[in-house]
């Protein structure tokens, strides 16, 4: 590996100054991710079952909620250890699990940082979430016979074509971890196609489905809107630089034939509400999120959801809250970020693919003429989501039958 630490090197230090330059996407400190301050952490994992879990940001985080409770309430005295990459997800993770787990920002995947973690936290297993594939850790976790388990895996048809490039340098790392815990039959086929043995690899689930999800009470958004009991409201989620043109555009031809009708949009990123704000100065109706955490009560006030992210080639956010709600959804062509929640929506007749303004004008006048098609949409939204539980049942199943199988 000693080739493989000098190329990582030769990268961070050509990477550093850019990460830098896009603040906030990175960690800036980077002492917690060389193991500086892994002292007291070690008098802490002694005895019992150690469960280190690595995730990279705020979206693979959040899934682990459910999954952290069922380690905690049926592996009696186990200790976690949550190690995040980014400087939001380590945040998130903080505020959310900082009772259930202790949360590290990640170690640099070099040789010698790696083995520092590792003499500190000494793991019995080692557990990645979706596609976390860092040479060093996973041969260091092979050298202390650590076994190694993927959980709520998934390869987008983007990160497949760059895999595909590399399957000769992935082939001997993926063979490095015992059990691959697939989010479908295409992610399984994608990861045995760059190297994965077959016999490693099962289809367990998304567990994004069994996202626990409650509403700050006492908080209705409709009224804070000032919306009438015939107002429709039409939330665009989590959107993107250039879909707010096109949803402006659709909106507009609607509010022609459609007084009632309202517009929130939510963009994906709080800091560009001040933009769109200019953007709909001159337009009545249109609402614009310009604060973090109150989505999902925004979509449980919502008639009908824009998903965002996916008319652009970015792959779209999470419609899982949405589907919750029981609202009918619309989204673009890029969902690919969300492949298996997409055609479990689809497949149940609970969303509407849109192309741009037009197909988009059309989707909302559809849902807003026929009032029951579209309350028909948002319970098979909500069944979908139902149908799709238990995939983090089925990846603790796998991990606490390896762990059994552990021994100091």
């Amino acid at each position: 590996m000693i080739f493989y630490d000098v190329a990582f090197i030769i990268f961070s230090i050509l990477y550093i100054p850019f990460a830098f330059f896009k603040k906030g996407k990175r960690v800036f400190n980077l002492r917690p991710r060389f193991g500086v301050d892994l002292t007291g952490l070690k008098g802490q994992m002694d005895s019992g079952k150690n469960i280190w879990i690595h995730a990279v940001s705020v979206g693979e985080v959040m899934v682990l909620g459910p999954f952290l409770d069922k380690i905690k309430s049926e592996l009696a005295g186990a200790r976690i250890v949550l190690s995040v990459t980014t400087k939001t997800g380590y945040e998130i993770a903080k505020k959310n699990f900082s009772e259930k787990a202790a949360i590290l920002y990640s170690p640099v995947d070099l040789s010698f940082v790696v083995r520092r973690f590792f003499n500190a936290i000494r793991p019995d297993i080692l557990i990645v979430v979706e596609t976390e594939i860092w040479p060093n850790l996973l041969a260091e976790a092979k050298k202390r016979s650590v076994p190694v388990v993927l959980i709520n895996g998934r390869i987008s048809h983007r990160s497949f074509k760059r895999y595909v490039m590399a399957k000769p340098l992935l082939i001997p790392t993926l063979k490095k971890i015992d059990l691959f815990c697939m989010q479908g039959a295409v992610d399984a086929a994608r990861i045995i196609a760059i190297g994965a043995q077959k016999q490693k690899v099962e289809v367990t689930g998304n567990m994004k489905f069994d996202a626990v999800i409650t509403v700050v009470p006492d908080q209705d958004y409709r009224i804070k809107m000032g919306l009438g009991e015939k107002d429709i409201l039409l939330v665009a989620g989590s959107t993107h630089k250039g879909e707010e043109k096109v949803l402006l555009e659709a909106y507009e031809s609607l509010k022609r034939e459609f007084d009632n009708l309202r517009l929130l949009i939510a963009p994906r990123h709080v800091n560009r509400a001040g933009e769109i704000k200019k953007l709909t100065k001159n337009i009545d109706g249109v609402f614009v999120l310009n604060t973090m955490g109150h989505l999902k009560n925004i979509y449980a006030a919502a008639d009908i959801v824009f998903i965002g992210g996916s008319l652009i080639p970015h792959g779209g956010q999470n419609p899982i809250e949405p589907a919750y709600f029981a609202r009918p959804i619309i989204f673009g062509p890029y969902m690919f970020n969300f492949q298996s929640i997409k055609e479990a929506l689809l497949k149940e007749k609970a969303a509407i693919i849109v192309k741009g303004a037009e197909e988009l004008k059309e989707a909302v006048k559809s849902m807003m003429r026929d009032t029951k098609k579209a309350k028909a949409m948002g319970f098979f939204a909500k069944k979908a989501i139902d149908q799709g539980r238990g995939a983090t049942a089925r990846n603790f199943a796998a991990i606490k039958n390896i762990l059994l199988r552990v021994k100091r």
